[in-house]
């Protein structure tokens, strides 16, 4: 990489060419281990998933299935709902993109402060700051000495804790510093006297911005034949095929997603041919790389492994490649 680059790799120049060329290729397809497993918990039938979660492509709810749909599902034509056992692929059963959100867990009633707990020394006195909603549903606002009006409040990490000096009812987005270490953010309920868990923040996390899925599952048939109301209850653990988000590398020891070194190479020399100005030659290089990893899902999973459909793409020979 060094030799390919013609920079030293101690360097901010090499890291933005492998962090560019690891972003580029993260949207050309799911390559080997960029979509990968995980099991999830889904809270009062909303789902934030963590940070390195670029979008969920399939969910098992109840040893069965469920479809996807995207942001724009919810608004199609309105058809008559079968949520029997073997409906479910016809019906509004499923997970559905709700935009995104600043916080895995919405604040859970009135009367909460919002407390910030930094984990390392260092990252005392660093803030960020809320934008949202108090308990009387007004912006949250910051009224400074000069008589100034800013829009949120500001938490600043202090030890134990920083924490908001009035209530807040909901969190619409959050801005920070960047931090050395994670920052756990919890509602506390002066009531119970109790933290409840809203969002933990890597980082360099500094403006924080998750996809959110609504998981809608009325009155499922099981297997059995009995209907239940909501099979898994409030709080499900569903197991998810998830695809990866693109995170910049910013040490040594930051994983780099697209891990095959020939790939890698192809398309930094695609960027150093981009700037300057060969365009063809940039393109050449791209297909080059996309084709190695092409190959690399091929000897990873062999496609006499898999099921496909010949028909998706026309009558066209099938193959499990990405491009």
């Amino acid at each position: 990489m060094k030799r390919i680059a013609g920079k030293c790799p101690t360097t901010q120049d090499f890291a933005d060419l492998v962090n560019e060329s690891v972003q580029r290729l993260m949207k050309r397809g799911a390559w080997f281990n960029t979509e990968v497993p995980v099991y999830l918990c889904v809270y009062q039938g909303c789902f934030v998933p963590p940070r390195y979660v670029l979008e969920i492509r399939k969910v098992n709810l109840c040893h069965q299935a469920l479809p996807v749909h995207n942001l724009y599902y919810q608004f199609m034509p309105a058809y008559q709902h079968n949520c029997g056992y073997q409906g479910w692929q016809e019906s509004g059963v499923g997970f559905s993109q709700a935009g995104t959100s600043p916080v895995f867990q919405d604040v859970m009633g009135d009367g909460r402060l919002v407390r910030a707990y930094a984990r390392a020394n260092a990252d005392l006195g660093k803030t960020l700051t809320i934008f949202g909603t108090d308990n009387n549903g007004q912006p949250l606002s910051t009224y400074n000495p000069d008589g100034t009006v800013s829009p949120g409040v500001i938490i600043t990490l202090a030890n134990p804790f920083g924490s908001t000096a009035t209530y807040v009812r909901h969190i619409d987005r959050i801005i920070r510093d960047a931090t050395q270490d994670i920052v756990d953010v919890y509602a506390y309920n002066a009531t119970t006297n109790l933290l409840e868990p809203v969002g933990q923040y890597e980082p360099n996390d500094t403006n924080p911005e998750f996809a959110r899925y609504k998981l809608t599952a009325p009155w499922p048939y099981l297997s059995t034949g009995s209907v239940q109301p909501n099979c898994c209850g409030t709080a499900q653990g569903v197991m998810a095929l998830v695809k990866l988000r693109y995170i910049e590398a910013v040490n040594d020891t930051d994983l780099v997603l697209i891990d095959d070194l020939s790939a890698l190479k192809k398309m930094v020399l695609s960027i150093i041919r981009e700037d300057a100005g060969d365009f063809e030659g940039a393109k050449a290089f791209e297909a080059d790389a996309v084709n190695t990893l092409n190959r690399q899902l091929e000897n990873h999973n062999p496609e006499d492994q898999f099921a496909a459909s010949n028909n998706t793409f026309g009558p066209q020979v099938w193959t499990n490649q990405a491009f």
